[in-house]
This record gives C-alpha cells, structure tokens and sequence, in this order.
C-alpha cells in the first residue's frame, strides 16, 4: 500500500495532468483492439510528429508562422512554436523522464525506475517511433535534447544536431567527421517521415538546406548508415523494448 501510494504521489509531479489517453496509449492488456484502433487512427503517432516537428523546426532555424499556417492552425506572428503551452509542458516531462530512464539505465540502475515512467516514454516516443518507421534510440535522443533548449533561441548551439559539429575543440576528430553527415542524413529523413503533408515538408527541407549551405556543408557527401546517437540512448531503447510487453501493437498494420 504504501508503494502505491509513492508511486501515485511520484507520478504526479512528473506525470502531468494535462496528458490523456488521447496523448499516449497506457496499458490496456484487455482491450487489446482498442490500443490497436488508436494506433492506426494514429493520434498518438501525430502527437508525437508534432513534438518531432517543433524540434526540427528550432534546429534548423524555420519560419514559424510559415510552418503553421502550411500546417493549418493559425497562431499570431508573436508566437514562435507550434505547440500550444501544454504540450510544450508534456514535450519537458517527456524529455527530462527520458534522460533520467537513460543514466539509470548507464548505471546499471534499471530496477530501480518505475514502470510508470518506462510506459510513459515507450507509449509516447518509442512505440510511434516504430510505426513511423524511425530508429527509437534517435527518436529518444532527439526528443531528450528538448530538455537542453526548449526550442530557445539562444540555446541554438544545444540542438542535437550541432552536438555533432566538427568544430573548435573537437575539429579534428575523425568520429565527428564522419557523424556529422549522418546526422545531417537522418534530420533530412525525419522531415519526410512525420511532416503530415507536402507544404510542411517542403518549408522543413528549405530550411535544411539554408542550413547546410549558410555553414559550408552544401557540398557535404551524404552517405547511408545507421543515425548517430548520444551514449546511453541505444542501450536505453533496447531495455525498454525488452521490458515492454505490448510493443508489436504499434507495429500492426
């Protein structure tokens, strides 16, 4: 009785209560076709796209009342996301259970995390990562590196994209080098994966390329590998999948 209660008491104050099922699919081990329904109707896959999207938009410096009105929501001139301030909210909790799950997970930790927190980062970013067709540890690293910006302009030089930046320290690293372009490859991957229709595409894809081309990187070889990933974030989706015991749902079709 009483660990229930901590975990209530825990879920909480990192739970907020602005999530719904309608953000996430909880465990439902009973009604089965109902998570599967939801999946394909594809509510929690589109948040999840929103999340991606108000990501990329920040990294790679896009025209936010552009964006959305080609997503069609209008939002006044002064507003500089496409998330409304609740889901900006859900995104934090999110990214920082995300990055807790990961050092738990480094330091041979792992049952000492709740699996409170293991569904809520499986059901929000992993298992509509996988119907997405993107790599859940990239999907996991992309949306914790919101916890180091929240999409702030003055923290640009946060974004996972940059972290991977062959330059002042680092510039001769050769593992840098080499990452660099395969970040670059994934980001321009994910634009076509999660933009929900072509206009959004199109404005994210320009803006990735005014990225490339004001940095010097217009002419950079783009290869095909596997999407860098911070350490700690491939290891924490393959304990989490282990754990997880309704991850083929998202994977229906």
């Amino acid at each position: 009785m009483h660990n229930n209660h901590h975990r209530d008491q825990r879920a909480s104050h990192i739970f907020p209560a602005s999530f719904t099922p309608n953000h996430y699919l909880g465990h439902l081990p009973e009604e089965h076709p109902r998570r599967i329904a939801e999946a394909k109707n594809l509510t929690i896959v589109t948040q999840f796209h929103r999340y991606v999207i108000e990501i990329l938009a920040f990294t790679f410096s896009t025209n936010i009342v552009e964006l959305n009105n080609a997503i069609g929501q209008s939002k006044t001139p002064s507003v500089v996301s496409i998330l409304s301030p609740t889901e900006q909210q859900d995104l934090l909790c999110i990214a920082t259970v995300i990055k807790l799950l990961c050092i738990k997970s480094r330091k041979n930790e792992w049952n000492t995390t709740s699996q409170y927190d293991r569904d809520l980062v499986w059901n929000a970013i992993c298992g509509p990562a996988c119907a997405s067709h993107i790599r859940e540890d990239f999907a996991l690293d992309l949306v914790a590196s919101y916890g180091d910006h929240r999409c702030e302009p003055t923290l640009h030089d946060r974004s996972l994209l940059l972290h991977w930046r062959p330059t002042g320290w680092n510039f001769w690293k050769l593992s840098n080098w080499s990452n660099f372009p395969l970040a670059l490859q994934s980001h321009a991957r994910v634009i076509g994966l999660v933009a929900p229709n072509e206009s959004v595409r199109l404005i994210l894809g320009r803006s990735q390329e005014k990225f490339q081309q004001k940095r010097g990187y217009g002419n950079m070889t783009i290869g095909f590998d596997w999407p860098p990933v911070r350490v700690g974030f491939e290891e924490l989706a393959t304990q989490l999948s282990e754990t997880d015991s309704c991850w083929l749902e998202f994977l229906v079709v």
